[in-house]
């Protein structure tokens, strides 16, 4: 057996660490969340709109809507983008710990909307933070996970995505007949879990031993404020 097959053979009979599994349920519960908090309004586009527009003309309230969703997707995007840079700086579980408060909190405030503009505004502010933790989430898991099982656990994470779709549907069932702005609040309830990601959840080894990198190079050094 080669060098490179003994390397390999002893990579694959160490057990996954501690800190792996912890990052993994952790990234899995936020994205399962974040799929949950980007469904809802889905579900209660209908009511919630037609009460804000003040018509429950099926083509105005089609064309809301969208407005609302499209603003949403938009700010996904730029969330991720943002964060991305974010989590670099300051970690990636607690990035991720940002983002999920974030759209929780706007998720939940979109309940009280009084307006159809504060509803635009809420779901779109809700938009940053679910874009911002796939870029957290996803890079939490590839730092902590062994090479030899890292695609499967970043596939079975994205995976999880599918558990938030029904969990907005059973939001929708239970509490939907109680009215929209319920299902908006309950939507707010993965703030709790951010928390106790944030304390039972290190940082990746990796991204620790660049941050010492970075504070060991001179000041005016260009990586230095990366």
């Amino acid at each position: 057996m080669s060098p490179v097959d003994q390397s390999f053979s002893r990579d694959r009979a160490r057990p996954i660490p501690a800190v792996a599994w912890l990052s993994f349920a952790s990234a899995s519960l936020a994205w399962m969340f974040d799929a949950m908090d980007l469904t809802i309004f889905l579900l209660v586009l209908f009511p919630s709109v037609a009460e804000l527009i003040g018509s429950s003309d099926p083509v105005q309230v089609a064309a809301s809507g969208g407005l609302v969703l499209a603003c949403k997707l938009l700010a996904w995007g730029l969330g991720g983008i943002a964060f991305g840079i974010v989590a670099d700086r300051v970690g990636r579980a607690r990035t991720m710990v940002i983002t999920v408060v974030i759209y929780s909190l706007f998720t939940g405030l979109s309940g009280l909307a009084q307006d159809f503009g504060q509803l635009v505004l809420f779901q779109s502010l809700a938009g940053v933070g679910i874009g911002g933790e796939w870029a957290a989430g996803a890079a939490l898991v590839a730092e902590t996970w062994p090479e030899r099982s890292r695609p499967q656990a970043l596939v079975a994470m994205h995976m999880a995505f599918a558990g938030g779709f029904f969990l907005a549907g059973l939001l929708n069932v239970w509490i939907g007949p109680v009215g929209w702005r319920w299902v908006f609040v309950a939507g707010a309830a993965p703030a709790l879990p951010a928390l106790a990601i944030r304390w039972f959840v290190p940082e990746p080894a990796r991204w620790l031993a660049l941050r010492r990198q970075r504070r060991s190079l001179p000041a005016a050094h260009p990586l230095r404020a990366m």
